[in-house]
């Protein structure tokens, strides 16, 4: 296990609403890349497979980085199940404070300067292939440098200022999980941003007429009548589930037409599968007992709170320019 390092820069416009970058995904501009301190070139040319192939640095030298242990309130999911493509609803879907979230944490970035603002991208890793999750992105912190000269790790201020859920998966350390449980019970504790709501336990069902929509970023009112053409304009406060809930919630609806989650998760063919956070930190990943995710939620709410459970992490593997596996740093 060694510390991985990206360093680079981060555009604080990317994020809502002068970008359409969420409260938990960025674009880093790479500048350059150590495990341990020493240059590493592994990820130059390589290509990243697992639900997606994808660069791991884009034509523009930019990485996606997700935010490590935490999960911000869906800006725009778009469902990808079978049946979405055929139906005329399907959509890039908003969650309360999906804006609020992506917004706070680009002006936060404002106020340390003008232009793009430089970071670094952590993570604590053994392997190349440890790096990347299933969709090609970089699970990993990422600290930039604060108007005290201190640095704030962003991932942490995120679930401190209550507007992402703790969420971990099985790439994470216990000293991880532990760090981003205590941030979140802290901000759940004040009622901060989405913990100012009731509802987070319940399944929220996607609004249709709250979308990302091509061409302008607004929001239909509840009468279907009137159209925000300002962000700032349509309200964006009120109850709000897990995003992974959400997501799946968006799913069914799309693609079934209901939204009867224990159902949908029942019949998906590719389950989600995770531990009981307490378990997992008490028994270890070899001990505790596995289980699926529809086994802990019904067709109305959920058995569990944000930060009780810990998923699988989805496998991905890394490949250099010559179609060969990268093994070592």
């Amino acid at each position: 296990m060694g510390t991985l390092e990206v360093q680079g820069t981060l555009d604080p416009n990317q994020f809502w609403s002068t970008g359409t970058s969420d409260g938990d995904t960025a674009q880093v501009q790479v500048e350059r890349v150590t495990f341990e301190g020493k240059l590493t070139h592994a990820f130059e040319h390589a290509q990243v497979r697992g639900r997606v192939r994808k660069p791991v640095i884009d034509a523009r030298g930019r990485m996606t980085v997700r935010f490590q242990g935490i999960d911000a309130p869906e800006l725009h999911y778009m469902p990808t199940v079978a049946q979405a493509k055929a139906k005329k609803q399907n959509a890039n879907f908003r969650q309360h404070y999906g804006r609020a979230a992506a917004q706070a944490l680009g002006k936060f970035l404002h106020t340390l300067g003008t232009g793009a603002v430089k970071c670094r991208v952590v993570a604590e890793v053994s392997k190349p292939n440890d790096v990347f999750d299933t969709y090609g992105r970089f699970i990993g912190d990422i600290i930039v440098t604060g108007k005290n000269g201190k640095d704030v790790d962003l991932n942490l201020r995120m679930a401190q200022k209550g507007w992402a859920f703790p969420t971990f998966y099985t790439s994470m350390s216990e000293a991880e999980i532990h760090k981003f449980r205590a941030a979140a019970a802290v901000a759940a504790k004040k009622k901060l941003g989405i913990w100012s709501h009731v509802g987070i336990q319940h399944v929220t069902c996607p609004d249709a007429r709250d979308v990302l929509r091509k061409g302008y970023r607004s929001k239909l009112s509840f009468d279907g009548a009137l159209l925000y053409k300002d962000a700032e304009d349509a309200p964006d406060a009120g109850a709000v589930s897990m995003p992974k809930i959400f997501r799946r919630l968006a799913s069914d609806w799309v693609g079934q037409g209901n939204t009867k989650l224990h159902s949908f998760l029942v019949s998906e063919p590719t389950a989600d599968r995770c531990y009981k956070t307490d378990e997992l930190l008490e028994q270890g990943i070899t001990v505790a007992k596995q289980c699926d995710l529809a086994d802990l939620v019904m067709n109305t709410g959920v058995k569990f709170k944000p930060g009780d459970l810990v998923f699988q992490e989805a496998a991905s593997t890394l490949y250099d320019e010559r179609n060969q596996k990268i093994e070592a740093w």
